[in-house]
């Protein structure tokens, strides 16, 4: 589906053997309807999720921010942790 494979792109070198992103839901973020999903460890016992996104229908990738309990944009969560 569309907004899978833009989170897939966003994600990069993140995405490697191991880890899965798995579809769970919608949410509306600043107003507009969103895809949510969960991306993390992936062994045959079970699914652990590590990090939990959303994308909006026109494209835009945000990430949960789990201190602050709500989603950022994620370029602006990867500019808060640069050095």
């Amino acid at each position: 589906d569309g907004a899978m494979d833009l989170l897939l792109a966003a994600l990069g070198d993140k995405v490697r053997e191991g880890t899965a992103l798995a579809a769970t839901g919608e949410d509306e973020i600043e107003g507009r309807r969103c895809r949510t999903f969960s991306f993390g460890a992936n062994t045959p016992e079970k699914f652990t999720a590590e990090e939990h996104y959303a994308v909006t229908d026109d494209g835009e990738v945000f990430v949960l921010d789990i201190l602050e309990n709500r989603y950022v944009r994620l370029e602006v969560m990867a500019e808060e942790d640069a050095p």
